[in-house]
């Protein structure tokens, strides 16, 4: 059987469906049982080799900030741009915005271009428009915002 878009859909909506059943509810999957998810959809389809999907984090696609392979620094832009070109960052912001944000806890699956996970199941081609990353983003400026008015706050009160 050769996996199409809708097949991953599909094995989606049963997983969480199944992860529902053992009382872990759709929004939970992303925040501790990702990983799992995205191997039991793997699995389900096949298998890594014949489904042609892969798992992915964000370290995937991060170097250190001194170019090492071996860290996840920074994002990897050059990289992005030569192989994932619709992976850019988000309207109003930069590379440098979105490496001062914090994304590396999550995996999620790709499959011919379209990245995939339990709060995207139609998949998107940018990870920074599936809804964990965009609810990412905006809990990461929330803190920066409150660390940098707290900050603020406890500076002006020293001087």
């Amino acid at each position: 059987m050769k996996i199409q878009f809708k097949d991953v859909e599909n094995a989606i909506t049963h997983f969480i469906s199944v992860y529902e059943k053992k009382g872990i509810p759709k929004a939970k999957i992303n925040n501790g049982y990702c990983e799992d998810f995205a191997a039991d959809v793997i699995e389900y389809l096949g298998g890594y080799k014949k489904s042609g999907i892969q798992e992915l984090s964000a370290e995937n696609f991060m170097i250190g900030e001194n170019g090492s392979e071996y860290d996840n620094d920074i994002w990897d832009v050059q990289l992005l741009k030569r192989y994932w070109p619709k992976i850019i960052p988000p309207n109003g912001c930069t590379w440098d915005d979105i490496n001062d944000l914090d994304f590396t806890c999550h995996i999620w699956m790709e499959f011919k271009g379209k990245h995939f996970d339990a709060t995207c199941s139609q998949g998107k081609y940018n990870i920074f428009d599936m809804p964990f990353f965009i609810q990412r983003k905006k809990d990461c400026e929330k803190y920066n915002k409150k660390f940098k008015n707290t900050l603020i706050s406890s500076l002006t009160k020293l001087y």
